[in-house]
């Protein structure tokens, strides 16, 4: 299998060989590793900017100005979003308050009418006393 890195400026091939999993091939086979592992080192006389020239520089920073973009709307889609479902859920705790409210009203007229209920029989049971 051939593999070929290759730049502005060079190109280099690095090749990787079949070996046997024999016991005898043992020592064989670990020196080809550790030589293939040098082999994909990068050479050191390739340059940053053998990689990358001026109109790269300018193209990736428009790649990175519109990634910034893109972002910024996504985060601000986002802040819409979470805005609204925190007015919704102030909504919702307005609304369980109001029926807090009435809930309570509610209860005390129940005990209003509880306690008049009470003293009308008392009355009744006392008149029938008599």
């Amino acid at each position: 299998m051939d593999l070929t890195i290759r730049s502005s400026s060079e190109s280099v091939t690095m090749a990787s060989k079949p070996v046997k999993s024999v016991e005898k091939g043992f020592k064989r086979k670990k020196e080809l590793e550790t030589g293939d592992e040098e082999s994909l080192r990068c050479s050191p006389h390739i340059q940053d900017s053998d990689l990358f020239d001026g109109s790269d520089a300018s193209v990736f920073e428009q790649v990175i100005k519109d990634m910034n973009k893109e972002i910024n709307i996504i985060l601000a889609k986002y802040t819409q979003i979470f805005s609204e479902k925190r007015s919704v859920d102030a909504s919702y705790i307005q609304e369980l308050d109001d029926i807090l409210k009435e809930a309570r009203a509610i209860e005390s007229q129940l005990k209003q009418k509880r306690e008049s209920l009470r003293n009308r029989l008392t009355l009744i049971a006392t008149t029938l006393q008599r």
